[in-house]
């Protein structure tokens, strides 16, 4: 190891944090909308039994611009998820190597489809909104067409967070076994515990608070998640109870 390796894992959990807050910014601006689908009787009565009315009339009074935004500053972000896995690497003890090898390749399978999973809504709600701004003569094929848009963006996004949930999980497991240089208690700021509790607090705040926070809830969780890691591996390295530039730490 380099005589630099402390500084590096603190700049890899950093770049978790930068990462899961982009993630969020991106959810708040693509589809943080509190819509009353009620509004868009097109949707909600006309064709109500073709289409999912939530998410069709969800990003229907989202501007181009900020759904482009919204689809992109999420996914340029991607690569600073990609550099945080080296801390996870880092924290994992060599004597459980054959773990850490597991988790960064079930990690990265999940990345591999965040990006569709997310920009996905942005061409959804283009198309929602064509059908809004259109002559009913086009509807026909243009429901078809978001019909495929969903399918394909549902895959991919529950692909996306089923693998990060179940990497999650098994995080805690290795935590608990006392397969990392983490303590226990970071078990309570595991990103599927955490969105639990993120959500339910959501459903209790007022408009539009609720749909700005529940936009983001599991990447919101992350942020958490990532911050309170650069916290207590700052403070261990500070007080030298942690040094990723020896081998003791495994």
């Amino acid at each position: 190891m380099t005589t630099n390796n402390n500084r590096y894992v603190r700049w890899s959990l950093l770049s978790g944090i930068v990462a899961s807050l982009c993630w969020s910014i991106g959810d708040l601006l693509l589809v943080g909308f509190a819509v009353d689908p009620n509004n868009y009787p097109l949707f909600s009565t006309t064709y109500a039994e073709q289409v999912d009315v939530e998410l069709a009339t969800l990003m229907l009074e989202g501007s181009r611009r900020r759904l482009q935004w919204g689809a992109m500053i999420a996914v340029v972000s991607l690569p600073f998820y990609c550099f945080a896995l080296y801390a996870v690497w880092q924290l994992i003890k060599r004597s459980a190597r054959k773990h850490a090898v597991s988790l960064i390749l079930l990690w990265i399978a999940s990345l591999v489809f965040h990006p569709l999973g997310h920009a996905g809504f942005y061409y959804l709600g283009e198309i929602y909104k064509a059908i809004q701004a259109t002559d009913a003569t086009t509807h026909a094929v243009l429901l078809h067409t978001a019909k495929g848009f969903e399918q394909i963006l549902m895959l991919n996004w529950m692909l996306a967070l089923g693998i990060l949930a179940c990497v999650h999980i098994y995080l805690v497991i290795l935590v608990y076994q006392r397969h990392t240089l983490l303590p226990r208690w970071v078990i309570g700021v595991s990103p599927v515990l955490l969105s639990a509790v993120i959500y339910f607090v959501s459903v209790l705040l007022p408009q539009p608070l609720r749909s700005w926070i529940g936009a983001a809830v599991f990447n919101e969780a992350n942020f958490i998640f990532w911050m309170t890691l650069y916290i207590y591996v700052s403070q261990q390295i500070r007080h030298q109870r942690l040094d990723f530039n020896q081998t003791t730490n495994r």
